[in-house]
């Protein structure tokens, strides 16, 4: 990975040309804002309604730590999204959150965090080791980064889903803003 923010780009066969070291702070100042937030809600915030109709703000942070977990299982050489052969967007999330429906807010922040810490930390090994492994993703078998940047792009939208309901203002850097839309208009 190499490059500048300007010349960042994104391919199922050559996953994330980026800065390691940009994406790494990407990465780490976008989950410390999420949780920086996060702990802020009151009692009232959690409950209230999310953009999704059927989530409320706990049930999209629920959603965004499962996703960070399976992010964080990404280690050198595995198949990273293998739980998600049999994915389908309109079950699994909701599979998922029976899963945690008896998680209180704290416990989310703290499952959150540690996801997000492991994560990083696979990532920076696996980007510093000169990975190029392929592995399952959303778009079937394609570069390993494919999956990080869809991690942190799920993260964003759903950041935004609890946060402009509440009335609250998306706080994030000129470099997330642009890998979060690269990574939109790819999948466009």
């Amino acid at each position: 990975m190499t490059g500048g923010v300007d010349t960042w780009s994104v391919s199922t066969a050559d996953g994330l040309a980026a800065d390691p070291d940009a994406l790494m702070s990407v990465l780490t100042s976008h989950h410390e804002r999420v949780l920086e937030a996060w702990r802020a809600f009151t009692n009232d915030e959690w409950s209230h309604s999310s953009r999704n109709a059927q989530w409320s703000a706990h049930d999209t942070a629920r959603h965004v730590s499962d996703v960070m977990q399976l992010g964080a299982a990404v280690r050198d050489g595995a198949n990273d999204l293998d739980p998600l052969q049999d994915f389908d967007p309109r079950s699994t999330p909701l599979e998922w959150l029976a899963a945690s429906a008896d998680e209180s807010p704290a416990d989310t922040c703290a499952r959150y965090e540690a996801a997000s810490n492991r994560f990083r930390d696979a990532v920076r090994s696996r980007l510093g080791s000169g990975d190029n492994t392929r592995a399952t993703t959303v778009y079937g078998d394609a570069h390993w980064t494919m999956n990080v940047v869809h991690a942190l792009w799920d993260s964003w939208i759903h950041e935004r889903d609890v946060l402009l309901p509440l009335g609250r203002e998306q706080m994030c850097s000129a470099e997330e803003e642009r890998l979060v839309g690269l990574y939109g208009v790819f999948m466009a």
